[in-house]
C-alpha cells in the first residue's frame, strides 16, 4: 500500500533501522507543510501589495484542510495544543484572504461567507468588522450598524464590555459615511481604461 500511494520513492518509504520501522515522508507529502508553504508565499505577496496573489496563494493554503486539525488523532495536552495552534492559524488566514478580497472591491463576492462566519464567531471583533465594512460597501449601511449594535450587546451582556476603540471608530465611520471606508481609487490610467 505504501508503495502504491508513492511510486516514485518506491521502496525508500518504509526502511527499517535497528529493529524498527521508519516512515520517510518528503515535506511536499505533509498537507500542514504545504499549507504553511503556501501561507508564508500568500504573506510576502500580501506584504508587497500583489492582493491577487496572496488571495491565489491563501485558497491553496486552504484547500488543503479537510476538517478539523487533526481529528482522527487521540486528545492529549499536546495534540489539544497543537490542534488549538493549527485551527487558530487557519483562521488567521482565512481572515486575511477576506481581507485581501475586500481590498480587491470583491465584499459582493465574500458576502455571504462573511455573514456565516460572523454568525459562527460573534465574538471575534475582526470577522465583524470586515463583514461590517462588506455590508457598507454593498449599500446596506443600515445592516452594517446593526452588526456593531448585535456585538455590543452581546460583549456587554456576557462579559460587561463595550467594543474595542478599532470598532468604534469603524461604527462612526459608517454612520457619517467616511470616505475611508469606499475602496482605493484607481490609478488614473485604470479608470480611463476600465
Amino acid at each position: 500500500m505504501l508503495r502504491s500511494a508513492s511510486p516514485e520513492q518506491g521502496d525508500g518509504i518504509l526502511v527499517t533501522r535497528n529493529r524498527n520501522y521508519m516512515l520517510r515522508v518528503r515535506s511536499q507529502d505533509l498537507d500542514s507543510e504545504v499549507f504553511f508553504e503556501h501561507v508564508q508565499r500568500g504573506h510576502a505577496a500580501f506584504g508587497h501589495g500583489e492582493l491577487q496573489h496572496a488571495v491565489a496563494y491563501f485558497h491553496r493554503a486552504l484547500s488543503q484542510w479537510r476538517g478539523p486539525a487533526l481529528l482522527d488523532v487521540p486528545n492529549g495536552p499536546a495534540i489539544t495544543m497543537q490542534r488549538e495552534r493549527l485551527e487558530e492559524t487557519r483562521f488567521g488566514v482565512e481572515e486575511q484572504r477576506v481581507e485581501a478580497e475586500l481590498r480587491l472591491g470583491l465584499h459582493h463576492e465574500i458576502l455571504a461567507e462573511l455573514q456565516v462566519q460572523a454568525e459562527a464567531y460573534p465574538l471575534r471583533e475582526n470577522v465583524q468588522a470586515q463583514y461590517m465594512v462588506a455590508l457598507y460597501r454593498c449599500g446596506r449601511q443600515v445592516h452594517a450598524v446593526n452588526v456593531y449594535w448585535r456585538l455590543r450587546r452581546t460583549l456587554s451582556e456576557q462579559f460587561g464590555l463595550d467594543p474595542s476603540p478599532r470598532m468604534q471608530r469603524l461604527h462612526q465611520a459608517i454612520l457619517t459615511s467616511d470616505p475611508a471606508l469606499d475602496l482605493p481609487t484607481l490609478s488614473p490610467l485604470r479608470r480611463v481604461a476600465g
